[in-house]
């Protein structure tokens, strides 16, 4: 008897606790393909320089461009575009550089940042100003390092040019050395000058005497 009613409490137990709901796959969201029309892509470069565009089948684009301003800062500029749900066209244009991001709109719609993003952005102030000094300082040591081995290479480059000038002035001494001459006074190999015709006075001659 026991056994049968712990058997229908278990049934009842399970017939009341939720049971997980099944989307069948033709019910589930799909996020539509858009295709992109127009692509254009450059970088990124060893300068840190790139750019890229491109246009979408729903109407939507982006550019943006980034170039460095100096050998520890770079400026990215840029915008995109899109058709808001309520049918208007938004068009954001931004730059962000060391001074931080700055965005508007000539259509006058820009999408507002939530409050606590900008509580959090706000308490994170100190932290980025500190990273961005970080940053700048190891680009200067970065910067630095390389300047100091590009003037190791262009050293070590000229002193193996000096030592092979030399050596060509040692075998060519040799070979004169070898052959009788001094070579300090090696034969030059300078061409002696064809006189002008005009400056060059006829021979005087003088006929034979008749007896």
């Amino acid at each position: 008897m026991a056994a049968q009613r712990m058997a229908v409490m278990v049934a009842l137990v399970g017939a009341v606790m939720p049971q997980p709901q099944f989307i069948p796959a033709n019910q589930q969201f799909i996020r539509p393909f858009i295709p992109i029309l127009g692509e254009d892509r450059d970088g990124p470069n060893l300068d840190g320089s790139y750019r890229f565009s491109y246009d979408s089948a729903d109407g939507s684009t982006r550019s943006e461009v980034s170039q460095p301003t100096s050998p520890f800062t770079k400026e990215v500029r840029g915008s995109y575009s899109y058709t808001s749900p309520n049918g208007q066209l938004v068009t954001v244009n931004y730059v962000a550089d060391e001074n931080g991001y700055r965005a508007e709109s000539p259509t006058g719609s820009i999408p507002q940042t939530p409050i606590h993003s900008l509580q959090q952005l706000q308490a994170a102030g100190p932290v980025f100003a500190r990273n961005r000094q970080e940053n700048r300082v190891n680009a200067e040591i970065r910067f630095n390092q390389q300047q100091l081995e590009q003037s190791q290479r262009t050293d070590f480059a000229n002193d193996q040019q000096l030592r092979f000038n030399l050596l060509q002035r040692q075998r060519a001494a040799a070979r004169l050395r070898q052959i009788g001459l001094s070579p300090a006074l090696r034969p030059t190999s300078a061409i002696r000058p064809i006189p002008h015709p005009l400056l060059v006075r006829p021979q005087q001659t003088f006929g034979a005497f008749s007896g």
